[in-house]
């Protein structure tokens, strides 16, 4: 059985940046998944990838879970929360959890920011998380003179304190165009907080749009307006958040037995082929 969770070839092509390269490394990579008696994968769109990778063989889908726990009173560690933080009571909260690279579209987000402000929106946003191009973020963040309403965390390990921040925020902002289906989502479910994404891109498949998530475009003055529409709809949002909160959250513990079942299920079917 093998997983399939990346988009490989988009791998190939950061570190290769030639498209014949790229198509031979994913060609030889293939060919191990035809070996397989099946592949898992999260959902119908990474799927897709994979057979346009030339994939041929069987697919199930098995989808993401966290570890965290759902809150017990996740409205009332909101209004703690936002005070914690000094968010004032006409500003929005915005925020990405992950790794500071190109792939997440980082400098994507920190231009919507430079629109939502230009556009008069009143916000405080916070990237949480650490890599490589977290200094080029900085300097796009002070060029657009976003200083004053964003703030970058670093990497945060307790998982109380990123509880905290969850359910402080309005949006999660994750325009990323690499990721297939990322945990954090999930983590942002759990808190109730609903999850922008860029129509169209493979970890969009995770959500229905204006039910339990959003879809904007792919430009910095659609995603910016989109974001602005959303925050301008109360009851939308809590609808949403509530919908995100009720149909995402998926633990480990519960997709442990859904993973346990398939294993047998596929023993006891090569059993019966002998």
């Amino acid at each position: 059985v093998m997983t399939m969770h990346s988009q490989y070839k988009l791998d190939f092509m950061k570190y290769f940046k030639n498209e014949k390269i790229a198509d031979s490394l994913t060609s030889n990579l293939v060919k191990v998944f035809n070996e397989s008696t099946e592949t898992w994968t999260m959902h119908n769109k990474i799927a897709d990838v994979l057979r346009g990778y030339g994939y041929k063989g069987k697919i199930f889908l098995m989808p993401n879970a966290t570890d965290y726990k759902k809150p017990d009173n996740p409205d009332e560690l909101r209004t703690t929360s936002r005070k914690k933080f000094d968010i004032k009571d006409d500003e929005k909260f915005l925020i990405f959890v992950g790794r500071l690279v190109h792939q997440k579209n980082i400098l994507f987000i920190a231009d919507v920011l430079k629109i939502l402000k230009e556009n008069g929106q009143k916000f405080k946003a916070v990237f949480i998380g650490d890599g490589p191009d977290e200094w080029e973020l900085r300097a796009r963040l002070t060029e657009n003179g976003l200083d004053k309403e964003v703030l970058l965390t670093g990497r945060i390990n307790s998982r109380e304190e990123l509880s905290e921040y969850y359910c402080a925020s309005d949006l999660f902002l994750f325009p990323s165009l690499y990721d297939a289906s990322s945990i954090v989502q999930i983590e942002a479910a759990a808190h109730k907080t609903p999850v922008v994404f860029i129509k169209g891109t493979v970890t969009s498949d995770t959500i229905q749009d204006k039910v339990t998530g959003f879809l904007a475009p792919h430009t910095t003055e659609g995603f910016a307006k989109c974001v602005m529409d959303i925050l301008k709809d109360e009851n939308l949002l809590k609808t949403v958040s509530e919908n995100a909160y009720r149909d995402l959250y998926l633990t480990w513990d519960d997709l442990t037995d859904k993973i346990c079942e398939r294993y047998e299920y596929l023993i006891e079917d090569q059993i019966n082929l002998f």
